[in-house]
């Protein structure tokens, strides 16, 4: 083995990292193909997309964050009687992170399968999910009910991350 491969000046970021996988009886070419396919990188798929990926991930794991929270609702959602009519248990809704919210940073918007706004994630537990969600987390809701208090709907959901 030649001493560049040993001492952190090859591919990679200077600090050794691959190094072990040379070492390891690989060769550089495939050390720097399995970071490539590790980053995404020169393989012609964007890691960091929000895409839903074709084939299911081998070892993806369901994690349920929240048991049951209420879609805080705000009262200028245009056509939101129409969104809540679509809704039914076990629909899985869509989070947005509105950081440019002025008034609170930690904003997440819920979105109906068909992408009609629904409200927020409640502020009592938003920057936990922002956070997860800024760092590529997938972080979504499922519908648990849809309940009318007096002449006011309510929306509750779970809130789940896939890992």
């Amino acid at each position: 083995m030649s001493d560049d491969a040993t001492s952190g000046d090859g591919p990679g970021d200077g600090s050794g990292n691959n190094n072990a996988l040379v070492s390891a009886g690989r060769g550089r070419e495939s050390a720097h193909e399995l970071l490539q396919l590790l980053t995404g990188t020169g393989t012609g798929r964007d890691v960091g997309s929000r895409a839903e990926p074709s084939a299911p991930k081998p070892f993806e794991t369901v994690i349920e964050l929240v048991t049951k929270t209420r879609v805080a609702r705000i009262t200028s959602i245009p056509r939101y009687e129409n969104a809540l009519g679509t809704l039914e248990p076990g629909m899985r809704l869509r989070f947005e992170h509105e950081s440019s919210n002025l008034q609170d940073h930690w904003a997440i918007r819920v979105y109906t399968p068909d992408g009609a706004l629904l409200g927020y994630v409640r502020a009592d537990i938003n920057e936990i999910l922002a956070r997860l969600m800024d760092g590529g987390k997938n972080v979504y809701g499922t519908v648990t009910g849809v309940r009318t208090s007096g002449h006011v709907p309510i929306v509750t959901m779970s809130v789940s991350m896939e890992d």
